[in-house]
């Protein structure tokens, strides 16, 4: 079916450029109701993920004239070969509704890379990978006092892919995926309180479900008796799910898509973050290369070999990340989509930045939503967990939220020199902040 789909591209005259993404993926899935097993089952599938790109003359009164290119995108699976004609004719037609700035597809651009995407183990023994994780996680429940699992659900994923376009890429790779979620109910002085956690890994070991599972109940079994933070202007140690998005500013600013949609007027060679006395310099890079990491790929959705480019350096603008599209507008080399963040660690001991100081120090690790603007930087989160920790002891808060500006409070941030992998981050485990404001009691 994949020569047919190409065939039928190569031989379309409406068509400026094309491109298709075969994907064939295997995926083992395991259900647990409380302690049991409540079902286990094997799904295949097969699907073509098709762009065309049309480009034209430029309508009448277009400023600057010239042409334009429209693109669409749509999904065939082998029961739908029969609709490929139709299915094409009104693509055509969507992508000739749409007048962008004229670009191409991206053309061959050297050797893919190599990085370490398919886990063997799940590749040839996801039944007893899923079925290992289950016990994993139903012994480390049983081993925490006060704890119940509610439910679970694993999803042990193989994935090969073949990707084709109109300027000559041909690639095949293969990766896994090892995904799912669980919720425990822990029990405290204060009541009974639910934990829900989900991950996306590439191999089962990098999950940590222990580790997962003791933090879990940890927060459960103190959130009854957590209280509303005090209210004011306080330092805040960030670790866990907000070092995902806690960059969210800066990777906007570094974005080619940004700058040329205007919603960035950075410009290379700016300084972004201008680091305090004792704070940590910010460098910052794309990285589709980190193995095992799950934002690494080999070409990206549209054809773009992975690297790493270092984006801020010491706070400073040095590239833009930028796929075919974006980097043809502003003239630079693709990067690829964005992969992962790599954000280089500090110098502070992370037992050294969970000292407080005159005033209360929060450390705040799990939030109902938490992702900052990232055109404005502003940040305002409500927050689920978390400890208030003075010189006389610490307590468990929960409720109320933090809030800050990203470029504000990035300028006086103290990095661990502790690291950790995440799905999508590597960086320092903990971030300390200086001034933000609490809203609580």
């Amino acid at each position: 079916m994949l020569n047919h789909i190409i065939d039928r591209l190569e031989l379309d005259d409406r068509i400026s450029g094309w491109q298709v993404r075969e994907a064939r993926r295997k995926s083992t899935q395991l259900f647990l109701n409380k302690e049991r097993e409540e079902a286990r089952r094997i799904v295949d599938g097969l699907a073509y993920e098709i762009e065309v790109l049309v480009t034209r003359p430029a309508p009448k009164g277009r400023p600057g004239g010239g042409r334009v290119t429209g693109n669409a995108r749509f999904n065939v699976d082998p029961s739908g070969a029969g609709r490929l004609r139709e299915d094409l004719d009104a693509a055509v037609e969507a992508a000739s509704l749409v007048s962008n700035e004229a670009y191409s597809m991206t053309e061959v651009a050297g050797i893919v890379p190599k990085v370490d995407l398919a886990d063997v183990a799940i590749q040839s023994s996801a039944e007893a990978q899923v079925a290992e994780a289950a016990e994993a996680l139903r012994a480390a429940a049983a081993s925490e006092a006060g704890v119940r699992l509610v439910a679970a659900e694993f999803f042990a994923d193989s994935i090969r892919t073949r990707y084709f376009n109109s300027q000559g890429v041909n690639c095949l790779f293969e990766s896994t995926l090892f995904s799912g979620e669980f919720c425990l109910l822990g029990r405290g002085a204060g009541g009974e309180a639910e934990v829900f956690r989900s991950f996306r890994r590439r191999r089962l070991p990098d999950v940590g479900l222990a580790s997962l599972v003791a933090e879990a109940a940890r927060m459960g079994r103190e959130r009854g008796d957590a209280r509303l933070p005090r209210s004011g202007t306080f330092d805040v140690v960030f670790s866990g799910e907000a070092l995902d998005h806690l960059f969210a500013w800066v990777l906007t600013q570094a974005s080619a898509a940004a700058r040329y949609n205007r919603l960035t007027s950075a410009e290379i060679g700016q300084r972004l973050v201008a680091a305090a006395p004792g704070a940590s310099p910010l460098t910052l890079s794309h990285n589709a290369l980190i193995p095992w990491a799950v934002g690494s790929y080999k070409l990206d959705p549209t054809g773009s070999p992975g690297c790493r480019r270092v984006l801020v350096e010491n706070g400073t603008l040095r590239a833009r990340h930028a796929n075919a599209r974006y980097a043809q507008y502003l003239r630079q080399a693709a990067t690829g989509e964005l992969g992962n963040v790599e954000v280089a660690a500090g110098k502070y001991a992370l037992d050294s930045l969970l000292e407080p100081g005159a005033r209360p120090l929060v450390h705040l690790s799990d939030f109902s939503y938490f992702e900052p603007n990232g055109v404005t930087g502003e940040f305002s989160s409500e927050i689920r967990y978390g400890r208030e920790i003075t010189a006389s002891g610490s307590r468990p808060v929960k409720g109320g939220s933090v809030s800050g500006l990203t470029q504000v409070a990035l300028a006086t941030a103290r990095f661990s020199s502790e690291t950790e992998q995440r799905e999508r981050y590597l960086g320092p485990r903990a971030v300390r902040l200086e001034n933000l404001t609490l809203s609580g009691e």
